[in-house]
């Protein structure tokens, strides 16, 4: 109560007394900093806070991974890879991609600014703390001109709470590859992971693996989206068959052979159901490669007059595989349309291989002087027809065939098999070193051809 009546007081002898008040006034004015010749104080600055940053976006991974082979050159082409997720934060805009094919796994990320790629992978997504088949890969862009890199970490656990990662050696993570382009207003990577250098890793459909995909935003200590701790993982499925449909319309594809060679044709039933009650008024089918497969396969329109209830639609599509279509694993799409717009669609993969496979078998590759040694070569034929041609073995002068004359012919009746072509060949007397081996095979119109070295004792 003191205080209060202190104040009052104050205030009152204020304005009770104007003559002391204009007396204090006058002081001020007199002892001014303009009046004395100096500068006036500047105003003060007001500093506003910084906003704080937005919230990271939530992201919706895909939980199936498609099998397609992309290229892995640091290009991202339209419709050559399939979409894990997709955000926007601020002014960077990311994308980030996931598929398969029999040999690697691939991941790949493009985003408007120059950003880093988080891939973290439990190969048999039985969980972090599990076996050997836990990988880190991290992608970090280039400082100071310096290229993109690329590390990799496994971790092994067999059921211990926690797992220190072990860095694999230079020679080791040379198998696994990336390709990247990066710059100030875009930002690629494109990795494969190969089957034969990831352990326990395996690649077929219905396979279930744990992934968590990631991309780093901002410098210094980067802000992962989505956040990504260490071991934690998605899960998410292989498959060679994706298919969405408004009921109660039904798609299903089936393929005559998913392996084909260039020059043979691919064959697929396509069939339509209607599941509904009603008359469904589907006008249009569309069949065709999908995403870059369509440059390769020809295309078919089917139209329709309508699905009456409980009805189904089927016809054959056929479209050769040309010359010019490289090994890998493409797409063939389907859809149903009503007036335009898409109701049920298929995708369903196939694998292009080479017509043939040549390998040479050199057995121990160690050759004694004066004795004869057995070289096979393998010819494996891809194509659904017989297979027959000829193998030429070409060693230095010298050198001796028994019962040949160095060419052998073979026969090979069935898809998917293989024949070895077996020669027993003699080195000179008192020959040593290395020696060079060539075998060249002609298969039909194609040619091949592989080498190899003989040491000599």
């Amino acid at each position: 109560m003191r205080v209060v009546y202190i104040i009052a007081l104050a205030v009152a002898v204020t304005t009770a007394h104007p003559l002391w008040a204009q007396e204090q006034q006058t002081e001020l004015q007199q002892t001014s900093p303009a009046e004395q010749g100096q500068p006036a104080a500047a105003p003060p600055t007001v500093v506003q806070p910084l906003a704080p940053p937005p919230p990271p976006p939530t992201v919706s991974p895909d939980p199936v991974v498609f099998k397609r082979t992309p290229v892995i050159d640091g290009k991202i082409e339209p419709g050559e890879w399939d979409v894990h997720f997709k955000f926007d934060y601020g002014e960077i805009h990311a994308a980030t991609y996931i598929n398969w094919d029999d040999k690697n796994l691939y991941v790949a990320s493009r985003t408007s600014a120059p950003t880093d790629l988080l891939v973290i992978l439990d190969g048999n997504g039985d969980g972090w703390f599990h076996g050997s088949d836990n990988y880190e890969f991290v992608a970090r862009r280039g400082i100071g001109g310096e290229s993109p890199t690329l590390s990799v970490s496994r971790y092994e656990s067999h059921g211990a709470p926690e797992s220190d990662g072990a860095p694999l050696a230079a020679a080791k993570a040379e198998a696994f590859t990336m390709k990247s382009s990066c710059s100030e207003s875009s930002c690629i990577y494109e990795i494969a992971i190969p089957v034969a250098s990831a352990v326990g890793l395996s690649l077929q459909p219905g396979k279930k693996i744990g992934i968590t995909i990631a991309v780093g935003v901002g410098d210094g200590d980067v802000q992962w989206i989505p956040s990504a701790p260490l071991g934690e993982v998605r899960p998410a499925e292989l498959a060679s068959v994706k298919s969405s449909a408004s009921a109660p319309i039904k798609i299903a594809v089936k393929m005559l052979d998913d392996r084909l060679a260039p020059g043979e044709d691919l064959v697929a039933k396509i069939s339509i159901k209607n599941e509904g009650d009603d008359a469904s008024n589907a006008d249009t089918i569309v069949v065709g490669g999908e995403g870059k497969t369509a440059k390769l396969l020809g295309s078919q329109l089917v139209r329709l007059e309508g699905i009456q209830p409980k009805r189904k639609f089927s016809f054959t599509f056929r479209t050769p595989i040309p010359g010019s279509a490289q090994p890998g694993s493409a797409a063939l799409g389907s859809e149903v349309r009503v007036d335009g717009q898409c109701i049920a669609s298929s995708l369903i993969s196939f694998d292009i291989v080479p017509p043939h496979e040549v390998r040479l078998d050199l057995g121990s590759q160690t050759v004694k002087s004066g004795e004869y040694h057995r070289v096979a070569v393998i010819v494996k034929n891809n194509m659904r027809k017989d297979c027959h041609g000829s193998v030429t073995l070409s060693l230095p002068k010298g050198w001796q065939f028994r019962r040949s004359d160095g060419t052998r012919q073979f026969h090979i009746r069935q898809q998917d098999s293989e024949q070895a072509v077996v020669f027993h060949v003699k080195p000179p007397d008192k020959a040593e070193g290395r020696t060079p081996v060539l075998a060249e095979v002609q298969a039909g119109k194609a040619a091949y051809s592989v080498s190899g070295v003989l040491d000599i004792e």
